[in-house]
């Protein structure tokens, strides 16, 4: 899978994840921001040579690695 249909993937994702949490009490208005960052260094890592999988896990935990694990996901 190339880095850009990865990057669509994570983004995608986490963006209607980031949807469905909005109307939850204690919703953080910056999680997107965060979490697109993250898919930022990721991707760096993932291009240095870590597997995407271990440069998700140690980005995300919770529901969140989740979400990004199932969108990568062959």
């Amino acid at each position: 899978m190339d880095i850009e249909t990865i990057r669509y993937r994570l983004v995608s994702s986490l963006t209607q994840y980031d949807i469905s949490q909005q109307k939850r009490r204690g919703y953080n208005p910056y999680a997107l921001a965060i979490y697109l960052r993250a898919v930022d260094s990721i991707l760096d890592d993932y291009k240095s040579g870590k597997s995407l999988e271990q440069a998700i896990c140690e980005s995300f935990c919770d529901r969140v690695l989740d979400v990004a694990l199932k969108a990568v996901a062959q």
